[in-house]
């Protein structure tokens, strides 16, 4: 979602969908904040200590203290639903696609195995998500900081073998933002890709990363909301 997801979003918006990936980066903190506060605040933990939380049950608990049972289990249904059409979609196939696109280009001998690399990931993931949520963490803790380390490092590297181009970048962000062929067509088209983008890199405001918040050690659902608050920061900002 952050290396392909500024690809496209380039693409498709223009230099200046950049821009506004930056400003939703920066609204989806409140969006973060707000979900995975709540996610940690009507979370239920059973007798043997399993956590379950998210949008589900927020909606449906929260809304029932403040009498609207019916509304509330109404959308609890729709965005669990929803959830698993999204992720479906948005976070494997896409994932598994352009994993595989990248893969198939360095290695061409790769080309017309879609099949077997979707398999061989699925696996892989499989053996992860076997182990629950902890397993989940206890994986991602190690791979996510290496993953962002180098992809950061590998940015700078390019940045500094083309910055002769950086002042020529960053006038093409800045006008693409704000005029394009035409400020309906071009800022609109900039904004709305922009903001679609930055949603798909840091979840904020989809409701998913609330289901893994919920199952943090605190009790305390502010300061869960507050760590939440550097994830669009770092996603979004800083690696995208």
């Amino acid at each position: 979602g952050n290396i392909s997801g500024v690809a496209l979003a380039i693409s498709l918006g223009g230099a200046g969908a950049t821009f506004w990936m930056i400003v939703a980066g920066f609204l989806g903190m409140t969006a973060k904040f707000l979900e995975c506060t709540l996610g940690v605040k009507y979370r239920m933990i059973d007798s043997r200590g399993e956590v379950s939380g998210g949008p589900m049950y927020y909606l449906s608990r929260g809304l029932t203290l403040h009498q609207r049972p019916i509304l509330g289990k109404a959308l609890a249904i729709v965005f669990a639903v929803f959830c698993i059409g999204g992720a479906i979609g948005g976070g494997n196939m896409f994932q598994a696609n352009q994993a595989y696109l990248q893969i198939s280009h360095v290695y061409p001998f790769l080309d017309h195995y879609g099949f077997v690399f979707g398999v061989f990931i699925a696996l892989f993931v499989g053996a992860v998500i076997v182990g629950g949520i902890r397993k989940i963490a206890h994986v991602t803790d190690k791979l996510v900081p290496i993953m962002c380390g180098v992809y950061i490092l590998v940015g700078i590297v390019i940045i500094l073998q083309n910055i002769d181009q950086t002042g020529y970048a960053l006038h093409k962000i800045w006008l693409g933002a704000f005029s394009g062929n035409a400020i309906l067509g071009g800022t609109a088209g900039a904004l709305a890709i922009g903001f679609q983008r930055a949603a798909f890199s840091n979840e904020a405001g989809i409701g998913s990363a609330a289901i893994a918040h919920a199952a943090v050690k605190t009790d305390e659902p502010l300061s869960e909301g507050i760590v939440s608050i550097l994830e669009p920061f770092l996603d979004t900002i800083v690696v995208c």
